[in-house]
């Protein structure tokens, strides 16, 4: 049996001619695809932090509803330890706001409805600069809990 032979191949002017219009065609798809690949990164970080945002409102008003909580410093800490794992510099106050309702923690009685809401501006999480989003002002990314007092 014989091994086969190659030969070298004249590239031909068609073909030439066609690996012009393949970066062409490249040229104007690229961004258009890169544009979708990094829209969907940035829309599955906003989900996630979205995500993260209500399950620290959830467990800051866990800690509300706890007849011992008696400061809304441990409502502060719960959440931004809950956010920390997401959120980098939770301890920014302009990163994250927490308010808890009602303001004042002394005489709440048992039974009573207890709500925390949690924003965080969405211009501090997102991976991608505002102006190449095309976001107006500063988004905020916010989720609300309720629970009743014990």
């Amino acid at each position: 049996m014989q091994s086969p032979r190659f030969h070298s191949r004249r590239v031909s002017r068609a073909s030439q001619s066609r690996l012009g219009a393949t970066l062409v065609e490249f040229a104007v798809i690229a961004p258009v695809l890169f544009a979708l690949i990094f829209g969907l990164f940035e829309f599955g970080r906003l989900v996630m932090v979205q995500h993260s945002v209500a399950n620290a409102a959830r467990e800051g008003c866990r800690q509300l509803s706890l007849a011992t909580t008696t400061s809304t410093e441990q409502i502060q800490s719960t959440v931004r330890g809950a956010l920390s794992a997401s959120i980098n510099d939770t301890g920014n106050t302009s990163l994250v706001r927490v308010v808890a309702s009602p303001g004042s923690l002394t005489g709440i009685q048992s039974g009573a409805i207890v709500e925390v809401t949690v924003e965080v501006n969405y211009s501090h999480v997102t991976w991608l600069p505002n102006n190449l989003l095309g976001l107006s002002g500063d988004p905020v990314v916010r989720a609300k809990s309720s629970m009743v007092r014990e």
